[in-house]
Protein backbone atom coordinates (compact mmCIF):
# COMPACT_ATOMS: atom_id res chain seq x y z
CA UNK A 1 0.00 0.00 0.00
CA UNK A 2 0.97 3.25 -1.20
CA UNK A 3 0.86 4.89 2.61
CA UNK A 4 2.02 8.45 1.85
CA UNK A 5 -1.42 8.72 -1.02
CA UNK A 6 -3.37 7.21 1.87
CA UNK A 7 -2.90 10.08 3.92
CA UNK A 8 -3.21 12.61 1.04
CA UNK A 9 -6.48 11.09 0.63
CA UNK A 10 -7.54 11.36 3.92
CA UNK A 11 -6.72 14.89 4.02
CA UNK A 12 -8.81 15.70 0.81
CA UNK A 13 -11.65 13.62 2.04
CA UNK A 14 -11.59 15.48 5.47
CA UNK A 15 -10.24 18.91 4.61
CA UNK A 16 -7.27 18.84 6.87
CA UNK A 17 -3.81 19.88 5.83
CA UNK A 18 -1.26 17.33 5.41
CA UNK A 19 2.50 18.27 5.48
CA UNK A 20 5.87 17.00 6.01
CA UNK A 21 9.06 17.78 7.67
CA UNK A 22 12.54 16.38 7.46
CA UNK A 23 15.09 16.14 10.29
CA UNK A 24 18.20 17.18 8.95
CA UNK A 25 20.87 13.98 9.91
CA UNK A 26 24.99 13.78 9.97
CA UNK A 27 25.64 11.89 7.00
CA UNK A 28 27.63 8.99 8.94
CA UNK A 29 24.04 7.95 10.15
CA UNK A 30 23.32 6.55 6.48
CA UNK A 31 19.41 7.04 7.84
CA UNK A 32 16.41 10.04 6.90
CA UNK A 33 14.33 10.77 8.82
CA UNK A 34 10.62 12.23 8.28
CA UNK A 35 7.68 13.81 10.46
CA UNK A 36 3.87 13.69 9.53
CA UNK A 37 1.74 16.65 10.61
CA UNK A 38 -1.93 16.28 9.48
CA UNK A 39 -4.04 19.30 10.82
CA UNK A 40 -1.16 21.25 12.52
CA UNK A 41 -0.81 17.50 14.85
CA UNK A 42 2.75 16.21 14.59
CA UNK A 43 2.79 12.30 14.60
CA UNK A 44 5.71 10.27 15.31
CA UNK A 45 8.77 10.28 12.92
CA UNK A 46 9.40 7.75 10.31
CA UNK A 47 13.05 6.30 9.65
CA UNK A 48 14.53 5.34 6.64
CA UNK A 49 17.56 4.25 4.37
CA UNK A 50 16.17 6.80 1.79
CA UNK A 51 13.68 10.09 1.80
CA UNK A 52 11.09 8.10 0.20
CA UNK A 53 11.10 5.08 3.03
CA UNK A 54 11.27 7.70 5.88
CA UNK A 55 8.60 9.47 3.85
CA UNK A 56 5.81 6.21 3.56
CA UNK A 57 7.03 5.09 7.52
CA UNK A 58 5.72 8.58 8.51
CA UNK A 59 2.49 8.18 6.55
CA UNK A 60 1.79 5.04 8.06
CA UNK A 61 2.17 5.77 11.55
CA UNK A 62 -0.24 8.79 10.98
CA UNK A 63 -2.62 6.83 9.42
CA UNK A 64 -2.34 4.21 12.31
CA UNK A 65 -3.39 6.72 14.99
CA UNK A 66 -5.56 9.14 13.10
CA UNK A 67 -9.44 8.21 14.04
CA UNK A 68 -11.35 6.95 11.57
CA UNK A 69 -14.91 5.76 10.25
CA UNK A 70 -16.03 2.13 11.02
CA UNK A 71 -14.65 -0.20 8.54
CA UNK A 72 -15.38 -3.92 7.61
CA UNK A 73 -16.32 -4.43 11.09
CA UNK A 74 -13.20 -2.59 12.76
CA UNK A 75 -14.04 0.39 15.73
CA UNK A 76 -13.02 3.37 15.28
CA UNK A 77 -11.45 3.72 18.67
CA UNK A 78 -8.32 2.78 19.40
CA UNK A 79 -7.89 -0.35 21.04
CA UNK A 80 -4.86 -1.12 24.06
CA UNK A 81 -2.94 -4.17 24.26
CA UNK A 82 -2.86 -5.57 27.52
CA UNK A 83 0.92 -7.57 25.82
CA UNK A 84 3.77 -6.08 27.29
CA UNK A 85 5.44 -5.16 23.81
CA UNK A 86 4.27 -5.26 19.93
CA UNK A 87 6.48 -8.64 19.70
CA UNK A 88 4.03 -9.93 22.15
CA UNK A 89 1.08 -8.86 20.39
CA UNK A 90 2.19 -10.56 16.96
CA UNK A 91 3.24 -13.56 18.27
CA UNK A 92 -0.75 -13.62 19.85
CA UNK A 93 -1.77 -12.19 16.78
CA UNK A 94 0.02 -15.07 14.65
CA UNK A 95 -1.67 -17.72 16.91
CA UNK A 96 -5.04 -16.53 16.45
CA UNK A 97 -4.82 -16.67 12.78
CA UNK A 98 -2.47 -19.26 11.79
CA UNK A 99 -0.59 -16.79 9.73
CA UNK A 100 3.27 -16.76 10.85
CA UNK A 101 5.33 -13.52 11.29
CA UNK A 102 9.12 -14.50 10.79
CA UNK A 103 11.78 -11.03 11.79
CA UNK A 104 14.24 -10.71 8.93
CA UNK A 105 17.37 -9.00 10.89
CA UNK A 106 20.41 -7.78 9.86
CA UNK A 107 22.94 -5.03 10.34
CA UNK A 108 23.67 -1.49 8.38
CA UNK A 109 26.93 -0.39 7.37
CA UNK A 110 28.35 2.68 8.23
CA UNK A 111 24.98 3.46 10.13
CA UNK A 112 25.98 4.97 13.42
CA UNK A 113 23.25 5.58 15.62
CA UNK A 114 20.89 2.95 14.04
CA UNK A 115 23.13 -0.20 13.02
CA UNK A 116 20.37 -2.68 12.95
CA UNK A 117 17.23 -3.37 11.12
CA UNK A 118 14.47 -5.77 11.12
CA UNK A 119 11.60 -6.37 8.51
CA UNK A 120 8.93 -8.54 9.38
CA UNK A 121 7.83 -11.04 6.44
CA UNK A 122 4.57 -13.17 6.72
CA UNK A 123 3.76 -17.01 5.34
CA UNK A 124 0.98 -14.90 3.33
CA UNK A 125 3.38 -13.45 1.35
CA UNK A 126 3.67 -10.18 2.58
CA UNK A 127 6.32 -7.73 3.75
CA UNK A 128 6.56 -5.45 6.34
CA UNK A 129 8.50 -1.62 6.86
CA UNK A 130 11.83 -1.81 8.03
CA UNK A 131 12.46 -1.23 11.75
CA UNK A 132 15.60 0.44 12.59
CA UNK A 133 17.64 0.55 16.21
CA UNK A 134 20.78 1.12 18.21
CA UNK A 135 19.93 -2.50 19.14
CA UNK A 136 18.82 -5.59 17.80
CA UNK A 137 15.90 -5.69 20.40
CA UNK A 138 14.81 -2.12 19.51
CA UNK A 139 15.02 -2.61 16.14
CA UNK A 140 13.01 -5.37 16.46
CA UNK A 141 10.18 -4.17 18.35
CA UNK A 142 10.28 -0.87 16.00
CA UNK A 143 9.39 -3.80 12.93
CA UNK A 144 6.66 -5.26 14.66
CA UNK A 145 4.98 -1.82 15.54
CA UNK A 146 5.65 -0.93 11.88
CA UNK A 147 3.54 -4.21 10.90
CA UNK A 148 0.76 -3.57 14.05
CA UNK A 149 0.03 -0.17 12.13
CA UNK A 150 -0.07 -2.20 8.88
CA UNK A 151 -2.37 -4.67 10.15
CA UNK A 152 -4.93 -1.96 11.07
CA UNK A 153 -4.00 0.62 8.44
CA UNK A 154 -4.57 -1.93 5.22
CA UNK A 155 -8.10 -3.07 6.49
CA UNK A 156 -9.15 0.28 7.06
CA UNK A 157 -8.39 2.14 3.93
CA UNK A 158 -7.50 -0.72 1.77
CA UNK A 159 -9.59 -3.00 -0.64
CA UNK A 160 -10.39 -5.85 1.31
CA UNK A 161 -11.81 -9.05 -0.37
CA UNK A 162 -14.77 -11.19 1.18
CA UNK A 163 -12.03 -14.02 2.36
CA UNK A 164 -9.69 -11.54 3.58
CA UNK A 165 -13.38 -9.77 5.24
CA UNK A 166 -13.65 -13.19 7.12
CA UNK A 167 -10.14 -13.83 8.31
CA UNK A 168 -9.99 -10.01 9.95
CA UNK A 169 -13.40 -10.89 11.92
CA UNK A 170 -10.71 -13.28 14.16
CA UNK A 171 -8.55 -10.42 14.91
CA UNK A 172 -11.26 -8.46 15.83
CA UNK A 173 -12.12 -10.72 18.81
CA UNK A 174 -8.01 -10.34 19.70
CA UNK A 175 -8.80 -7.01 19.75
CA UNK A 176 -11.88 -7.08 21.93
CA UNK A 177 -10.24 -9.13 24.20
CA UNK A 178 -7.25 -7.06 24.49
CA UNK A 179 -8.68 -3.45 25.24
CA UNK A 180 -10.75 -5.07 27.61
CA UNK A 181 -8.13 -5.36 30.20
CA UNK A 182 -5.67 -2.49 28.45
CA UNK A 183 -6.80 0.75 30.61
CA UNK A 184 -3.45 0.88 32.19
CA UNK A 185 -1.60 0.09 28.99
CA UNK A 186 -0.23 2.35 26.49
CA UNK A 187 -2.83 3.37 23.73
CA UNK A 188 -1.86 1.89 20.69
CA UNK A 189 -3.93 1.77 17.35
CA UNK A 190 -6.57 -1.07 16.20
CA UNK A 191 -4.87 -3.27 13.95
CA UNK A 192 -6.02 -5.24 10.82
CA UNK A 193 -5.17 -8.28 8.74
CA UNK A 194 -3.06 -7.24 6.24
CA UNK A 195 -4.25 -8.62 2.74
CA UNK A 196 -2.61 -9.19 -0.30
CA UNK A 197 -2.94 -6.96 -3.33
CA UNK A 198 -6.40 -7.74 -3.98
CA UNK A 199 -9.14 -6.18 -6.28
CA UNK A 200 -11.91 -7.36 -8.82
CA UNK A 201 -9.12 -7.95 -11.67
CA UNK A 202 -9.85 -8.35 -15.17
CA UNK A 203 -10.08 -12.22 -16.52
CA UNK A 204 -7.89 -10.82 -19.49
CA UNK A 205 -5.18 -10.12 -17.14
CA UNK A 206 -5.23 -12.81 -14.52
CA UNK A 207 -5.65 -15.49 -17.22
CA UNK A 208 -2.25 -13.76 -18.68
CA UNK A 209 -0.12 -14.18 -15.89
CA UNK A 210 -1.65 -17.58 -14.88
CA UNK A 211 -1.20 -18.72 -18.19
CA UNK A 212 1.73 -17.42 -19.56
CA UNK A 213 4.00 -18.19 -16.10
CA UNK A 214 6.87 -20.77 -17.80
CA UNK A 215 6.99 -18.49 -20.91
CA UNK A 216 7.48 -15.43 -18.85
CA UNK A 217 10.25 -17.03 -16.41
CA UNK A 218 12.26 -17.49 -19.71
CA UNK A 219 11.43 -14.35 -21.50
CA UNK A 220 10.59 -11.67 -19.23
CA UNK A 221 12.85 -8.65 -18.50
CA UNK A 222 12.85 -7.48 -14.98
CA UNK A 223 14.90 -4.77 -14.20
CA UNK A 224 12.18 -2.22 -15.87
CA UNK A 225 9.32 -3.94 -14.32
CA UNK A 226 10.86 -4.34 -11.13
CA UNK A 227 11.46 -0.46 -11.02
CA UNK A 228 7.96 0.00 -11.99
CA UNK A 229 6.31 -2.57 -9.43
CA UNK A 230 8.21 -1.28 -6.44
CA UNK A 231 7.30 2.36 -7.62
CA UNK A 232 3.48 1.68 -8.10
CA UNK A 233 3.70 -0.05 -4.28
CA UNK A 234 2.56 -4.20 -5.57
CA UNK A 235 7.26 -4.27 -4.24
CA UNK A 236 8.69 -3.08 -1.30
CA UNK A 237 12.57 -1.96 -1.39
CA UNK A 238 13.49 -5.51 0.17
CA UNK A 239 11.77 -7.55 -2.32
CA UNK A 240 13.08 -6.23 -5.12
CA UNK A 241 16.71 -6.39 -4.21
CA UNK A 242 15.89 -10.21 -3.06
CA UNK A 243 14.37 -10.23 -6.69
CA UNK A 244 18.01 -8.70 -8.59
CA UNK A 245 20.34 -10.95 -6.13
CA UNK A 246 19.62 -13.74 -8.27
CA UNK A 247 22.75 -14.11 -10.47
CA UNK A 248 20.70 -15.31 -13.74
CA UNK A 249 17.88 -13.86 -15.28
CA UNK A 250 15.79 -16.85 -15.13
CA UNK A 251 15.97 -17.29 -11.36
CA UNK A 252 15.44 -13.15 -11.12
CA UNK A 253 12.12 -13.86 -13.46
CA UNK A 254 11.13 -16.75 -11.26
CA UNK A 255 11.67 -15.04 -7.86
CA UNK A 256 9.35 -12.40 -9.49
CA UNK A 257 6.75 -14.73 -10.65
CA UNK A 258 6.40 -16.24 -7.47
CA UNK A 259 6.17 -13.25 -5.32
CA UNK A 260 3.49 -11.96 -8.16
CA UNK A 261 1.33 -15.69 -7.28
CA UNK A 262 1.44 -15.00 -3.73
CA UNK A 263 0.60 -11.45 -3.66
CA UNK A 264 -2.70 -11.86 -5.71
CA UNK A 265 -4.85 -10.85 -8.11
CA UNK A 266 -4.34 -6.81 -7.54
CA UNK A 267 -0.27 -7.54 -8.59
CA UNK A 268 -0.82 -9.49 -10.88
CA UNK A 269 -3.36 -7.16 -12.96
CA UNK A 270 -1.20 -4.67 -12.08
CA UNK A 271 1.91 -6.77 -13.35
CA UNK A 272 -0.24 -7.00 -16.46
CA UNK A 273 -0.76 -3.50 -17.34
CA UNK A 274 3.78 -2.46 -16.97
CA UNK A 275 4.70 -5.09 -19.02
CA UNK A 276 2.15 -3.90 -21.78
CA UNK A 277 4.08 -0.48 -21.53
CA UNK A 278 7.46 -1.67 -20.99
CA UNK A 279 7.88 -4.99 -23.23
CA UNK A 280 4.77 -4.63 -25.49
CA UNK A 281 6.02 -7.13 -28.10
CA UNK A 282 6.16 -9.86 -25.46
CA UNK A 283 2.36 -9.56 -24.54
CA UNK A 284 1.45 -9.55 -27.90
CA UNK A 285 3.51 -12.53 -28.64
CA UNK A 286 2.12 -14.53 -25.70
CA UNK A 287 -1.55 -13.78 -26.72
CA UNK A 288 -1.16 -14.76 -30.08
CA UNK A 289 0.42 -18.00 -28.83
CA UNK A 290 4.09 -17.37 -30.33
CA UNK A 291 6.79 -18.74 -28.76
CA UNK A 292 10.35 -18.70 -29.30
CA UNK A 293 12.68 -21.06 -28.33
Amino acid sequence: MNYVAKLNEYGQKNHVNVQYEEKATPDHTKAFTVRAIVNGKRYPEGVGKNKREAKENAALKALGMLPHKESNGFSSSPAKIVQPNYQCWLNEHSQKTGVTYKPIERTRVGAASTPFCCQYVSTNGESYPEGYGESKQKAKEEAAKLAYLALRVTVCYGVCSRQDQKRASSVESTLKASAAGGKHRRSAPTPATVFSHTSNAGGKELNFFNKHKAELETRLSTTSVLIQLEGCGILNAVERETVEAERISVSQNHALIVMLSRKGERAQEKFYEILKETDPYLVKDLEKGVCTS
